[in-house]
């Protein structure tokens, strides 16, 4: 894995590493926000379900530019993959929005326990 470091220049889809707890993470990024606190990231690992706690700017260490897979290298900072990153975000997030409406739909027709 080749990751550029520091925060310059990341956007919706990047993957990036970011400092936790228990070491260093490498997830997707869904939204840039920001805050009386400063600029706050929303990530989650593409295989996971839940999504994770607030990143902070602090907490990153850079954006994964490339990466190995059964010996070849890919590239993730082309157009056409950062496309696809951004693609995988914006779908991530709509999936999720829908997922809510339809538990409060459930639970507002009595078919969900609150």
């Amino acid at each position: 894995m080749l990751v550029a470091h520091g925060r310059k220049d990341i956007r919706r889809g990047d993957v990036v590493i970011f400092r936790q707890e228990d070491g260093l993470v490498a997830h997707r990024v869904l939204r840039i926000g920001g805050s009386d606190m400063g600029c706050a990231l929303v990530t989650k690992g593409d295989s996971l379900r839940r999504f994770d706690a607030p990143v902070s700017a602090t907490q990153i260490v850079g954006r994964v530019v490339s990466i190995e897979r059964n010996g070849r290298r890919m590239r993730l900072d082309t157009p056409a993959w950062r496309a696809v990153g951004w693609l995988v975000a914006v779908t991530t997030l709509a999936v999720a929005v829908l997922y809510r409406q339809v538990r409060a739909l459930m639970r507002w027709v009595g078919l969900e326990k609150r």
